[in-house]
């Protein structure tokens, strides 16, 4: 790449001054930046073929620095915008759904209110039907039962005047047996 200069980890730069501490370090933290000034060397204990622990010195390669890449606070708060965007996106989602399903809900609403007002009006007119079938009935009651007491009254009366005939006739037929006043047709043919 033209124009770049490359960058190595083991270029000369100026050491940051630490802080020393008063208690002494235990295990690895003893080992302070002046015993490995540059961390070139370092030696890798390894066991040669006679079972002997021996140190080798390997030097490290220098390879060209990369450029600084975000630090993991970064990615984090990278994370939790991505988390944040992902949980608006769904939330829009989701709102478009229960919009559609309260649309398709409020038709259908809709059309139950339609056929429940068309049901309503039947049973309405039925119900007025059945008022005006409840009066007929009721006068054709009130009709029956008159007829029914002219009936009856006839019937007594038929009953009264059949009694008055039978005695009626009762007295012709007793007064046909009667003998008759006055000149006797058989006596005067002797």
């Amino acid at each position: 790449m033209e124009g770049t200069e490359d960058i190595y980890v083991n270029q000369d730069l100026p050491s940051k001054p630490r802080a020393k501490k008063k208690e002494a370090r235990t295990g690895a933290q003893r080992f302070t930046d002046e015993d490995y000034p540059d961390y070139e060397n370092i030696s890798i204990p390894s066991r040669s073929k006679d079972g002997a622990l021996e140190s080798q010195s390997v030097p490290i390669q220098c390879a060209p620095s990369k450029r600084p890449g975000p630090s993991s606070t970064q990615k984090l708060i990278l994370c939790l915008y991505l988390l944040l965007g992902l949980s608006f996106l769904l939330g829009i989602i989701l709102l478009s759904l229960v919009l559609v399903k309260s649309s398709e809900f409020s038709q259908k609403l809709n059309i139950l209110k339609w056929e429940l007002w068309n049901v309503s009006s039947t049973l309405h007119k039925e119900h007025e039907n059945i008022k005006k079938l409840e009066t007929e009935i009721a006068a054709i009651n009130k009709k029956t039962n008159s007829y029914e007491k002219m009936a009856s009254q006839l019937r007594s009366d038929l009953t009264k005047n059949t009694n008055t005939l039978d005695r009626l006739k009762n007295q012709v037929e007793n007064l046909n047996k009667a003998p008759q006043p006055g000149p006797n047709p058989s006596a005067n043919s002797t």
